[in-house]
């Protein structure tokens, strides 16, 4: 979270706005320029090779190391291809906007084109057991034998008026995505659970990073994480203006595709990048790449905290000297002490305390990693820790008598103190705890699905901010009104 030193709220919006493009310049891995009007479907073979599917039809190949192989395929799917499923080396499938499959080897046809009766067909996934789903904007759901191309068993009612986006999970659940905004859990075949609104217009994208992992893309070129409890936990800019495609590759770097900014005559191009080395670590709520802490010092200068462990000191907008490696890993948390000391903490479970750039302090908290920090005037600190902990040391490392608190938050994401000497804690639960002397005295039930900033205005009101980019005012322990959104995906600094 951003430590505000006077405790303001308003000056900080910008900053987090700006923080935003320069972490998504670090996403981005390369650039290839596809050949095609826009990349509406990604597939992958065995072998690493990447197949493109395109708005005007065509399909095209490419080697593992980025450079395209051969030329482009045109297909019979004159209204763009939206799904494309290798099935070996040689063998693959497309799914075409006008309802129909297409089985091919290498650059060949194999057979007649299958009428899939979906009117518009938007999406193709492939089943645990090796079946070809299709679905699209009759909202059915529809099996194929992979092989063959013969359906299987009755259509399924999907809940969404069209479904625009399938995904399957490791463990055989699927997920769907609607052109509504919304998207839907699967357990065996059947709907598990109401469906969440995505906040990204259309759902045109779904992807699996693991059992409890998905991503989604939308219509506003976004891309956000769900974690397994189907919670918001980050928002990244794809540089599409909508996101068509994602696919996820066996190095673990995202490939999207998409349309870009409308320019006369301009061919569209696929983004290769890597959304946070950690997103694929199913404990961890901390995953937003590029800058993860800010804070400010006294004449305005910013220092601020990155997921590859760097320090940046920063003034009106500008890096000020040299990078500082820190070894947290990504830093979860910056803050400083009365006499202007900087105190950071990460990934790494340790406390560190710099004095001009210097390491003058460094301990271990055991906590499986510092995801919080909150300073007092008589320089002990508290941490918060990603096993649900609090924590209070001293400047120089030492336990205090105060007693561990455990939270049940799950990860504390924020810590503050109030007025009257009150700890409150945020976290991964989305509540807010109230602590006296180690001892929980008042339990919040907030908007939030997870709590991720925390902030105590000079007035005495709290700010608290959520995963899903919404603020919240509280005065005597009460919401002040509804929350309002942000236009942010997850709002980590307040």
């Amino acid at each position: 979270a951003m430590n505000r030193v006077q405790g303001q709220i308003n000056e900080a919006l910008p900053l987090a706005v700006s923080l935003e493009k320069a972490a998504n310049k670090n996403l981005l891995k390369s650039v290839l320029p596809s050949g095609q009007r826009q990349v509406w479907s990604l597939a992958e073979t065995p072998a690493g090779r990447l197949i493109s599917g395109g708005s005007d039809g065509s399909v095209r190949f490419w080697n593992p190391d980025g450079t395209a192989q051969g030329e482009v395929i045109q297909t019979s799917h004159s209204r763009g291809v939206v799904g494309l499923m290798a099935l070996d080396e040689e063998r693959w499938w497309s799914a075409g906007d006008e309802g129909s499959l297409q089985l091919w080897s290498g650059r060949t046809r194999v057979g007649r084109a299958i009428a899939t009766g979906h009117g518009s067909l938007k999406t193709m996934a492939r089943d645990r057991n090796g079946d070809l789903i299709t679905a699209g904007s009759d909202g059915l759901l529809r099996r194929w034998e992979a092989n063959s191309g013969k359906s299987r068993g009755a259509p399924i009612e999907s809940g969404h008026n069209e479904v625009w986006s399938m995904a399957v999970l490791p463990d055989g659940d699927w997920v769907t995505g609607g052109r509504e905004g919304t998207i839907r859990w699967w357990q065996q075949g059947r709907a598990s659970g109401a469906p969440i609104a995505s906040g990204q217009g259309a759902v045109n994208a779904l992807m699996a990073f693991s059992n409890t992992t998905i991503l989604s893309g939308g219509d506003d070129g976004s891309v956000n994480r769900w974690d397994g409890k189907r919670r918001l936990r980050a928002t990244y800019k794809s540089g599409h203006s909508t996101v068509q495609a994602l696919l996820l590759r066996p190095n673990r770097t995202l490939v999207s595709g998409g349309s870009e900014p409308l320019i006369e005559g301009q061919k569209n191009y696929l983004w290769v990048w890597d959304p946070g080395r950690r997103i694929d670590n199913d404990d961890t709520t901390i995953v937003n790449a590029g800058y993860l802490s800010v804070v400010e010092l006294s004449n305005g200068d910013l220092l601020s905290g990155s997921s590859d462990g760097i320090l940046q000191h920063w003034r009106q907008g500008r890096p000020l000297g040299p990078p500082v490696q820190t070894g947290h890993g990504p830093i979860y948390a910056l803050n400083l002490t009365g006499e202007g000391d900087l105190v950071s903490a990460g990934d790494d479970g340790t406390i560190r305390i710099w004095q001009y750039g210097h390491l003058v302090v460094s301990f271990s908290t055991e906590q499986k990693g510092v995801t919080s920090l909150f300073i007092l005037a008589d320089r002990t600190l508290w941490s918060g820790g990603r096993d649900g902990s609090i924590k209070q040391w001293t400047a120089q490392g030492r336990r205090t008598n105060t007693p561990v608190i455990q939270t049940r938050h799950g990860a504390v994401l924020a810590i503050a103190q109030l007025q009257k000497g009150d700890l409150l804690s945020g976290g991964d639960d989305g509540n807010l705890r109230q602590w006296r002397q180690g001892k929980q005295v008042a339990f919040y039930n907030t908007p939030h699905n997870t709590v991720v900033s925390l902030l105590i205005r000079n007035n005495g009101d709290w700010v608290t901010g959520g995963s899903g980019g919404n603020l919240q005012i509280w005065r005597n322990g009460k919401p002040l009104g509804a929350p309002f959104l942000t236009g942010f995906g997850s709002l980590w600094m307040l």
